[in-house]
């Protein structure tokens, strides 16, 4: 034991490589003086903030008082160069100019033999650097999920020689590796695949242990997720279960949408009505929605504006916001209406910015607050939802709250399209958007749904209408649809018929349990969405048109999916977001 203790440091030596080219020396102008000192001066914290080079980094600490032999005697070189450069002295700058290039080695060797981390990409661990000085026998490697199997064998080859042992991390249930070479490289399918998915699904049942304990997400938000995505295997740390400043402030705020408001920060707003959908940018490679992003940008304004009236609660900050969409071009609109709100730019002199980012771009991330903008809206077709469908897409969208989230989408129609018994929104355990459906049933049994015109009382703090209830609206659906299949029982006791996709047939006799003596209880049968559709299959049958529905505000068309849009659904390809990460 004592052995073990004398073995143990005391101080551990991280360091963070960049793998950037050294800086080429300072010309001698007052500007260059200024930006030496700067350089040489550390940030608040060692390590953050820009750092040009290795020994730039060596430099900071030396400024810091927490120098080394090694990082001293370089900044003392490096201050001397400086000093000889202001001077004019050009054969004292030549001289230190040599003793680093003579000494960068020696340097660099003895730093790395110190070393006990190194934090490093994947494409630079391939660095000259450190495949020359650098020989770790650990290579831990985080997000490898997200990685293709070549972002991987990158430092698994340059170090080959020394790795003792592997470590990957990640969540093969969130976003993969992106490939942007599909369709032109022979290789494309492989590029797309991640070793840690393979390694984790493989049935030979190579060695992998789950962590069970979330210390991010509220009660509200981990329900759902670890219930679609993680089959209920997840727990919540014990400090999930205090009460933060910013949550009084956020129920403080939602409160007046009482008594319509169950109490939860997690909250859906419908963008639905005449004149909203989504429409194709550029080459139609992304889609941005106007009226979501003026709906998403009020609440942060009147968030950001809000003063709280309860004790214990705090002003909410724009560096509180996380923004995350699925299409780049929503990103711009975003952020072209939050110029214009001046929810933007600086305060006081410093920069402050909330973070606006694709699905692509936003794993691994987590914040106080998120906003979500799903954007796909088709009139006529909500079930035609795009790539915002993909489940490891909506496992890291629903997975970065921590203290509120509000959705912006066309979530009514595709929620009222579920009470209809449209398949895709009923096929929960199989199928392209088995969890779409899953989640939009969630926000449905939670009653987290709140309707536009709920919203507009809210941002506006005007008085909040019953008739505005979106409650109403699925109440209306539902009843209608329950009289359909009794209307339907009904048919078929008389006609001694039975229904089916194929349409009425005659069955010689009665189906068990229906007729004169037939139970009150309902049987299960076909959904009257299923019939409706079965019955414009005949011949000459005419389409009926969607039937509408709605309260005093506005007016929403319940959706309905005709078969020849069902099976383009079907056989549509997943819209590829080429404009990059943002």
């Amino acid at each position: 034991m004592v052995q073990k203790l004398d073995l143990k440091k005391e101080r551990i030596r991280v360091c963070r490589f960049t793998g950037d080219k050294p800086p080429k020396a300072p010309r001698s102008t007052p500007l260059a003086e200024q930006q030496a000192s700067e350089t040489a001066r550390t940030d608040e914290f060692v390590g953050e903030g820009t750092t040009d080079t290795l020994w730039e980094l060596c430099a900071r600490m030396a400024e810091n008082k927490k120098a080394t032999a090694l990082s001293a005697q370089y900044s003392f070189f490096k201050r001397d160069l400086a000093e000889a450069l202001k001077k004019g002295d050009k054969a004292r700058a030549d001289e230190c100019r040599k003793e680093i290039t003579i000494n960068e080695p020696l340097w660099t060797k003895r730093y790395f033999d110190e070393v006990d981390f190194v934090f490093v990409t994947n494409s630079s661990a391939a660095h000259e650097t450190l495949m020359d000085y650098l020989k770790p026998s650990v290579l831990i490697s985080d997000e490898s999920a997200l990685a293709s199997v070549a972002d991987i064998a990158t430092p698994l080859a340059a170090f080959l020689e020394w790795i003792k042992l592997v470590v990957l991390a990640g969540d093969h249930k969130q976003i993969g590796p992106r490939n942007f070479s599909a369709g032109a490289n022979e290789l494309s399918i492989d590029m797309s695949q991640s070793l840690f998915s393979q390694l984790v699904e493989n049935k030979g049942g190579e060695d992998h242990v789950m962590l069970t304990e979330q210390y991010r997400m509220k009660e509200a938000f981990s329900e759902m997720v670890n219930e679609i995505f993680y089959d209920g295997n997840l727990t919540n740390h014990e400090s999930l279960a205090t009460t933060s400043a910013l949550e009084v402030t956020l129920k403080d705020f939602f409160g007046h949408l009482s008594p319509f408001w169950n109490g939860r920060l997690r909250l859906a707003v419908d963008v639905s009505g005449p004149g909203v959908s989504s429409v194709a940018t550029g080459s139609a490679k992304s889609t941005k929605n106007e009226a979501e992003a003026a709906d998403l940008v009020a609440l942060m304004h009147a968030l950001v504006n809000f003063t709280p009236s309860s004790t214990g609660g705090r002003k909410i900050k724009r560096e509180d916001f996380l923004i995350i969409t699925p299409y780049a071009s929503q990103v711009t609109e975003i952020q072209r209406q939050l110029i214009a709100r001046n929810l933007t730019g600086t305060i006081e002199g410093d920069a402050i910015e909330c973070q606006i980012m694709t699905s692509a771009s936003v794993q691994g991330l987590e914040h106080k607050i998120v906003l979500l903008s799903s954007v796909k809206n088709e009139p006529g077709k909500p079930m035609n939802i795009g790539f915002t469908k993909d489940s490891k897409q909506l496992c890291v969208n629903f997975s970065r709250v921590e203290e509120c989230m509000v959705t912006f989408s066309n979530i009514a129609a595709h929620a009222v399209s579920q009470i209809r018994g449209a398949p895709q929104m009923t096929q929960t355990k199989t199928g392209k958007m088995s969890a779409f459906a899953k989640i939009v049933g969630s926000y449905r049994d939670k009653k987290d749904i709140i309707s536009n015109g709920h919203f507009k009382a809210l941002i506006g703090r005007t008085e909040v209408r019953a008739a505005d209830d979106i409650e109403i609206i699925f109440k209306q659906v539902q009843e209608a649809e329950t009289a359909k299949a009794d209307r339907a029982i009904m048919e078929v006791d008389q006609e001694g018929r039975r229904t089916d996709r194929r349409g009425p047939r005659e069955t010689g006799v009665r189906p068990p349990g229906l007729g004169r003596d037939a139970p009150k209880a309902r049987p299960n049968m076909v959904s009257a969405y299923q019939q409706e559709q079965s019955a414009s299959e005949q011949p000459g049958a005419k389409r009926k048109r969607p039937a509408v529905v709605g309260g005093d505000t506005e007016r929403l068309a319940t959706p309905r999916l005709d078969e020849d849009s069902a099976m383009e659904e079907d056989n549509v390809e997943p819209d590829v977001e080429m404009d990059g990460a943002s």
